[in-house]
């Protein structure tokens, strides 16, 4: 399937809560975690959809952007109240696979 911002988004919000896996085909991107919440965030009138997701690494914090055209991924790690890692990417649609991951 290849998926659009509307049909993403949709998909997480019918898996909140569930724990969810999306690759990148070709590879170089693999995210796996438990959806927590999809939400409209309004930026000066443009809305911006943030999916949160809990890895099941402690301190990993990961958040989806879905654009337009592509899903900006940030990942963050923190320990002992020091961010250990920080990055931000992006994926385009057309290249993702989501799957809910089961037991």
């Amino acid at each position: 399937m290849t998926w659009t911002q509307v049909q993403l988004k949709d998909w997480l919000r019918q898996h909140t809560g569930a724990q969810v896996r999306l690759e990148q085909r070709a590879g170089g991107l693999r995210i796996q975690g438990t959806v927590l919440s999809v939400e409209e965030v309004d930026l000066c009138g443009r809305l911006l959809t943030e999916v949160s997701m809990q890895a099941a690494i402690a301190g990993l914090e990961i958040v989806l952007t879905l654009h337009q055209e592509r899903v900006g991924i940030q990942v963050a790690h923190e320990s002992a109240g020091e961010t250990t890692l920080n990055f931000a990417l992006d994926a385009p649609y057309e290249r993702l696979t989501a799957t809910e991951v089961l037991g």
